[in-house]
């Protein structure tokens, strides 16, 4: 087995996804009680927003098993969208300007550290 494939094995095991069914499941029945109360009270709902933070949630919940709780915190997520919306616009200047390809992606490791919560 090849180490790049040994280093990620351990997210492939039955027991790492067993192990987080039931935290993503909650996570989704949040996301869903969250456009739930929107829906109830008549309040705009964020849709990019919301899936984005519930997907990030997701993704660290399952990889650190830990949830940056983007889904209760708004500001947070609002300031997540935002990082995210801005790196995907960056994004075609990496094939304009190849030298910038290397700053891009250091950028982008150095906000997403910023941005999540540890």
């Amino acid at each position: 087995m090849s180490h790049r494939r040994a280093s990620v094995k351990i997210f492939e095991s039955k027991r790492t996804v067993h192990a987080a069914v039931a935290a993503i499941e909650e996570l989704v029945d949040e996301l869903c009680a969250k456009m739930r109360h929107h829906i109830t009270t008549g309040e705009t709902v964020e849709v990019y927003q919301s899936y984005l933070a519930w997907s990030t949630d997701s993704a660290s919940q399952y990889i650190e098993h830990q949830s940056f709780g983007f889904l209760h915190n708004e500001k947070k997520a609002q300031e997540w969208k935002q990082v995210s919306q801005t790196m995907v616009e960056f994004m075609p200047f990496e094939k304009q300007f190849p030298a910038f390809k290397q700053l891009i992606s250091r950028a982008w490791a150095s906000i997403t550290m910023l941005k999540l919560p540890r």
